[in-house]
C-alpha cells in the first residue's frame, strides 16, 4: 500500500534526535491515514490522533529548545565552531519567531482535531502537516 506521506530526506534537519522524531511523526501520520482509508475502527483512529498530538507536543518542545540554544549561543555542539555558531545564531534569530508561530499553529490544529468529534478526525486528517517549514528551504543545521 502506498503511504500517504512517505519519508523524504527533505524532512531531515541534520540533527539525529530531531530527525528520529520526524520519522516517528511521519509513521504516525501514515498509520492514521491507513485507518482513515479503511473506514473502520474509529476508536483506533482517536487513539492514534491523541498519540500524534502528544508526540508532536514533545517534539516541538525539543525542537524549540534546540533553536533557542542555537539562538542564544548555548548549543554545545557548536561551541567549538565559532564561525558556524555565529552564522547559525543569526539564522536562528531571524527565523525563530516565525518558526515558533508555525509550531503554535500546528499544535492548535492538532488540539482542535483531538478535542473534536470522531467524524472530524475522518474529515480533518489531510490537514495534519508536521513540516510546514519544508518549502522555506530550511537546511540541516548540525548535530
Amino acid at each position: 500500500m502506498k503511504q500517504a506521506l512517505p519519508w523524504s530526506e527533505s524532512f531531515a534537519v541534520g540533527h539525529e534526535g530531531l530527525d528520529a522524531e520526524h520519522r516517528h511523526l511521519v509513521k504516525l501520520i501514515n498509520e492514521i491515514d491507513a485507518v482513515v482509508r479503511a473506514k473502520k475502527n474509529p476508536e483506533k483512529l482517536v487513539n492514534l490522533v491523541k498519540v500524534l498530538h502528544q508526540v508532536a507536543v514533545e517534539h516541538i518542545k525539543h525542537e524549540n529548545a534546540i533553536l533557542w540554544e542555537i539562538q542564544t549561543g548555548n548549543y554545545k555542539p557548536l561551541q567549538k565552531r565559532p564561525q558556524s555558531q555565529r552564522f547559525l545564531r543569526i539564522m536562528a534569530k531571524a527565523a525563530f519567531d516565525e518558526h515558533i508561530a508555525e509550531h503554535d499553529a500546528l499544535l492548535a490544529r492538532l488540539a482542535a482535531i483531538v478535542s473534536g468529534p470522531a467524524s472530524t478526525l475522518f474529515l480533518g486528517h489531510q490537514e495534519l502537516s508536521i513540516f510546514p517549514h519544508e518549502d522555506r528551504g530550511f537546511q540541516p543545521v548540525s548535530q
